[in-house]
């Protein structure tokens, strides 16, 4: 059951950023978590620098103590206070190096959060960057919202909000990205004829995410609402703007790369940004 439940929740994750089997998806970065995800680095270096700190200053304690030890054997003693020096040493260069990249955390941290001030001032929200050629709300349900009030009339309301304001399909939180298991197993066990399925291929598989969450088969992280919609956006997005353009996997890979911000482009943004 504990295999079974592990990789439902793997394909319930997949299923909220995923596209349309039939096209291809290209990772997009989001400046944003990215920015956060620097930051957070940053603050793990930091800690080990100042592990690594307290691990130098006690082994030098030890050197000295060493040193200042009487009645041992010479060879004995040097041969131990070589080892400590050379681990000094080695901590020492760690330490510098995890400085060194504490630094270019920082530095890296301080241009992602520029590059997502010069997108700020562009005037285009976050779902317009992805509203140019092709529309994707992400994890709104529509219908859902319609038929919850019949369904479901217990609940406070009929649909959900993001932690960024964000309307979405209704669903609940829990400590982790969690599946019911039994209730899941319903569908990914039981047989369908033919008909069925040919019907359920037609369908992306974001909306089978919608329902998961709506009917809460699928909770989401608590305080993580927000970047399951980003994903889902971003990948429904993808796979609409294939669709509308009528690529093959590889045909929409080649349009992406094609269209991709340039070289020299890219240096100009470095420009900007220093």
């Amino acid at each position: 059951m504990k295999m079974i439940l592990g990789r439902l929740t793997l394909v319930a994750g997949l299923m909220l950023g995923m596209s349309h089997a039939a096209n291809a998806v290209l990772p997009v970065i989001d400046a944003s978590n990215l920015a956060q995800n620097i930051i957070t680095a940053a603050k793990a270096v930091k800690t080990e620098i100042y592990q690594d700190s307290n691990i130098v200053y006690q082994y030098q304690m030890m050197a000295n103590q060493l040193l200042q030890a009487t009645n041992l054997d010479p060879s004995a003693m040097k041969a131990q206070y070589d080892q400590i020096t050379g681990d000094i040493s080695k901590f020492t260069q760690l330490k510098s190096t995890l400085t060194d990249m504490y630094g270019d955390l920082n530095e890296g941290s301080q241009w992602i959060n520029h590059v997502q001030t010069l997108i700020s001032r562009s005037g285009k929200s976050n779902d317009q960057w992805f509203d140019a050629e092709a529309p994707a709300e992400g994890l709104r349900d529509v219908g859902a919202e319609q038929w919850n009030r019949y369904r479901h009339p217990g609940r406070l309301s009929t649909y959900a909000q993001t932690t960024a304001g964000e309307r979405v399909v209704y669903f609940e939180q829990s400590d982790h990205l969690d599946v019911d298991a039994e209730r899941a197993c319903e569908f990914v066990t039981c047989s369908f004829d033919y008909d069925w399925y040919a019907r359920v291929r037609a369908h992306a598989g974001i909306e089978s995410a919608r329902f998961w969450l709506n009917e809460t088969i699928l909770t989401l992280p608590a305080g993580k609402s927000q970047r399951y919609q980003e994903m889902a956006v971003r990948g429904q997005y993808f796979a609409r703007l294939a669709e509308r353009l009528n690529l093959t996997p590889a045909e929409m890979d080649q349009y992406l790369i094609s269209n991709a911000v340039k070289e020299v482009q890219q240096l100009d943004l470095f420009s900007m940004a220093a």
